[in-house]
């Protein structure tokens, strides 16, 4: 039978030096730390750019109800002046704009616009638009 003998001294590691697969933990954890701030920035940045792109689609919505709003207004104003028959009047209207349904209604005084589950009222005179109000 044969023995083996170990004869060297035992020896005491250093924590601070490194890990155990020798590696640095602190540069380690700063790079996890960096690594972090950086995903967590570009999450933010990413976000923002989604609320930004979404509130620029419903402003071009909201203007594009507005201009059919004003076409109604001014054709109907155009019937009222020249006592045309009101056969060619907009009393109601439903378009289609961007797959979004749009329902336009004339009240006499406003233009009542359903879409979306917003409701949006659009105040006018003999002239011009004199308010947009939203519910």
């Amino acid at each position: 039978m044969i023995r083996f003998i170990y004869t060297g001294k035992w020896q005491k590691k250093n924590i601070n030096q490194g890990s155990i697969n020798g590696y640095a933990l602190w540069i380690s954890l700063a790079a996890f730390f960096l690594l972090c701030q950086i995903v967590g920035y570009m999450s933010v940045y990413t976000m923002q750019n989604s609320y930004l792109i979404q509130c620029n689609k419903q402003s071009k919505l909201d203007l594009s109800v507005v201009s059919w709003a004003k076409h109604i207004i001014d054709n109907n104003t155009m019937v009222r002046i020249c006592h045309l028959p009101d056969e060619k009047m907009i009393h109601s209207q439903t378009i289609l704009m961007d797959d979004i349904e749009v329902y336009l209604e004339d009240k006499n005084t406003y233009i009542d616009c359903l879409y979306n589950g917003v409701e949006m009222k659009v105040y006018y005179d003999d002239k011009c638009i004199s308010g947009i109000e939203f519910h």
